[in-house]
């Protein structure tokens, strides 16, 4: 980029360590996918870091939301706010778990959920039942299966259950396999769900 360029790049790769070696070593030992010392090392590291029983790392953004999903327990037709102002990948992972995406305004200084429109929303359209809030025009539980719970949509999980269940949708683990959805050239997966 020129001096006279305002671009802000999305991304600029910094490689001053031992960037090198390691892809070497990747490529020395065949553990070039998704999985391997590296990644095993990383897992435990981050884990340790944070003091959590579990670290799991994931290969792309959209597996993360899916797994963050899985962890708020949002599942077969909840419906989950989102922005207006996102990406696919947002709206797929919510659908990966059979739930559905309602859109938001999203406000024009912080381009994040307008806080005041999704509060009328929920005042408007929404009412409190025995499973939780529940959206009176389609009657789909608003994000998750138990909204009293104050901890239920934003706490990271530190259980063993989760950790066990994240391993099975995992395809670099345990050997699951994931069907490609063809009518995106095989780039999307749906994962194919034992516990629902």
């Amino acid at each position: 980029m020129s001096e006279t360029d305002d671009r802000i790049p999305n991304a600029v790769p910094y490689l001053a360590g031992k960037e090198w070696e390691y892809l070497k070593e990747c490529l020395d030992t065949n553990w070039v996918s998704s999985v391997g010392p590296f990644v095993d090392r990383f897992e435990r590291d981050m884990a340790s870091y944070l003091n959590a029983r579990h670290g799991i790392a994931v290969v792309t953004g959209t597996a993360a939301l899916h797994v963050a999903l899985l962890a708020a327990d949002v599942g077969q037709d909840d419906e989950v706010l989102v922005p207006s102002l996102t990406f696919i990948a947002t709206a797929n992972a919510i659908r990966y778990c059979g739930a559905w995406p309602v859109f938001m305004d999203s406000d024009p200084k912080t381009w994040a959920m307008d806080a005041t429109k999704t509060a009328e929303f929920l005042g408007r359209q929404c009412e409190m039942r025995r499973d939780g809030l529940v959206n009176r025009a389609t009657g789909r539980r608003r994000h998750g299966r138990d909204q009293r719970r104050s901890d239920r949509a934003a706490a990271p999980r530190d259980d063993d259950a989760f950790a066990r269940r994240r391993r099975r949708v995992d395809p670099r683990r345990r050997g699951l396999q994931l069907p490609h959805d063809q009518s995106a050239g095989g780039g999307r997966l749906r994962a194919a769900r034992e516990d629902r």
